[in-house]
């Protein structure tokens, strides 16, 4: 039987999965995050439940979405976001919630908790859960872990110590490939702001939407650079300086690690800091990347007091 959802959130990318996935467990339905619409489709729709997807959802967004299901008792309010962005909602609201999967960063892992929910294998949040890795472990437990093995290793990784970096990296049995000649004038070289007296980020990462969010997080105390993947990083780190960069851990052409190994071996990139920003709950991945010696770590999707912590940290 497939349980009839209405999908309402700023995260398109988990809700999308729901629709495309091809997982049967789902009959989903979107609406906008109104009021008025909420209802419409509740009425016409007649779902089991409204599931939240929340990406840095303002707070009259967040209480309208709480208004309408308190209108709606018969249908179960579901949110899926970080710990941080869950806190928040329920700060400024007081709907009912029936379950809180906080640990979802992906599409998959949001359809399997909510399917689990839904058919009562799950009766807790996803963040409570013990870990099939690490027994009795919870996420925060194993990313307490990694920050042990950050601080005991972390150090800049010297030039010559790549071809180890290399085995490390969990990509394809093949060699990374070396970092490309500049690309043609009319490819698009990583947005800037104008040069000023503050320190210098670039961000890369393939989801244009992460890196808008982490931009407007980061603008008003760091001039911020963003490159959608490798090859843009590579064109503006030949060109420019930066003092520190946040690296997505998945994307579609070159992963993270693999692109990690190749800025380090790019002349004078061995000594600035590079932090790895990821929704992967693996920790045997994770902590391979560790063994990279990045300077931090953060878990996607990244909340405001998460990524300036990590800043803070770095530039301390």
């Amino acid at each position: 039987m497939a349980y009839k959802i209405l999908l309402t959130g700023l995260n398109v990318r988990v809700m999308r999965g729901f629709f495309e996935d091809g997982n049967l467990d789902f009959d989903p339905v979107g609406c906008q995050s109104i009021e008025e619409d909420i209802e419409k489709h509740i009425n016409h729709f007649a779902p089991e439940a409204l599931v939240y997807c929340m990406l840095d959802e303002a707070t009259d967004i967040m209480k309208n979405v709480s208004e309408a299901i308190k209108r709606q008792p018969q249908v179960k309010l579901i949110l899926v976001g970080s710990s941080y962005e869950i806190e928040n909602f329920e700060s400024a609201c007081d709907a009912k919630i029936a379950f809180k999967a906080d640990n979802a960063s992906t599409s998959a892992q949001a359809q399997k908790a909510v399917s689990d929910f839904l058919s009562g294998k799950e009766t807790v949040s996803t963040s409570e859960e013990e870990t099939s890795a690490g027994g009795s472990s919870s996420w925060d437990d194993i990313l307490a872990q990694i920050d042990d093995e950050i601080e005991d290793g972390g150090e800049l990784a010297p030039a010559e110590s790549n071809a180890s970096a290399e085995s490390a990296a969990p990509v394809e049995e093949k060699a990374p490939t070396p970092a490309p000649a500049p690309a043609p004038a009319q490819t698009q070289a990583p947005t800037q702001a104008a040069d000023s007296n503050k320190r210098h980020i670039l961000i890369i990462d393939d989801d244009p939407l992460m890196l808008k969010i982490i931009k407007d997080y980061l603008h008003d105390d760091y001039e911020i650079a963003t490159a959608k993947g490798g090859k843009l990083a590579y064109k503006f780190l030949e060109k420019k300086r930066t003092d520190l960069i946040l690296l997505d851990y998945e994307m579609p052409e070159e992963k993270g690690p693999e692109v990690f190994v190749n800025i380090r071996k790019m002349p004078g990139m061995q000594s600035v800091p590079i932090v790895f920003m990821t929704g992967v709950k693996d920790k045997e991945r994770v902590m391979e990347v560790v063994k990279l010696k990045p300077q931090g770590y953060i878990s996607k999707p990244v909340s405001y007091d998460s990524l300036m912590a990590m800043v803070n940290k770095v530039f301390k």
